[in-house]
């Protein structure tokens, strides 16, 4: 109420109709509304049980992906090959889509080679993460996503829990 109250005064103040913000000098309240997820041991079997029957596995390599790095999305769709380190098992996130805006290296583990592995787009597409049927980098999942959970059984839990 207090940002809407200062938004509409700040208004009013450039039409003209008063000269001065009365909430201007309140001191917001700031609460902690971060939200922390994790799948359990049954959630994760059953979100895996579901990706191996899906007909979507670029989706579902997406997901494995997060899972096994911890990565953002944004990041995980923005990778390209040439961020891709095999040889020191690592992927590079850029600046650009990091959300610190600092360049970062991302260990990968076993998970996350074969999920490389099975990819099919290494040579063909300069992003890991490309749509079968329009052969463009995919951009978002949420759709795929959401029906998996539903599928799943499971609750509660958005991508960025992944």
């Amino acid at each position: 109420m207090l940002k809407v109250t200062r938004f509409l005064y700040t208004k009013a103040i450039e039409h003209g109709f008063c000269d001065t913000n009365p909430a201007s000098g309140i001191k917001q309240f700031n609460f902690d509304n971060k939200v922390e997820r994790y799948l359990q041991e049954e959630e994760l079997a059953r979100l895996m049980e579901v990706m191996s029957n899906d007909k979507n596995q670029m989706v579902c390599n997406v997901i494995r992906m997060l899972l096994a790095t911890g990565m953002r999305l944004g990041e995980c769709l923005a990778s390209e090959w040439g961020d891709v380190d095999i040889k020191n098992n690592t992927l590079t996130i850029k600046a650009a889509y990091a959300k610190s805006k600092k360049r970062r290296v991302i260990p990968l583990n076993s998970m996350a080679l074969d999920v490389l592995d099975q990819l099919g787009t290494r040579g063909k597409h300069t992003h890991l993460f490309v749509s079968s049927k329009t052969g463009k980098p995919l951009t978002t999942i949420r759709k795929v996503f959401c029906r998996m959970m539903q599928e799943a059984n499971i609750e509660g839990c958005r991508i960025h829990d992944l």
